[in-house]
């Protein structure tokens, strides 16, 4: 399989795990405040452990996602190989 196209792949494939666990990470954070009614969809201590757990991994598929989007992008403005 040629490089660009699995980096292509796993781009795709982050943005879609990223976007679900935004969503997340955004529901558990109302939550633990009592923003705009999730208080009502996830009691208190479920959103304070999901808002601390998903943390991390969120980070990771952000920066997998960010890297390979800039690297596709400085390679299509000729500045890397």
């Amino acid at each position: 399989m040629n490089r660009n196209l699995l980096l292509m792949r796993i781009s795709r494939y982050s943005a879609y795990v990223l976007t679900f666990l935004m969503v997340l990470f955004f529901i558990s954070g109302y939550a633990m405040t009592g923003l705009y009614g999730m208080n009502g969809v996830i009691d208190k201590i479920s959103a304070t452990f999901i808002h601390l757990t998903f943390d991390g991994i969120l980070l990771i598929f952000l920066v997998l996602h960010a890297g390979i989007e800039i690297y596709f992008e400085l390679k299509k403005r000729k500045i890397i190989r």
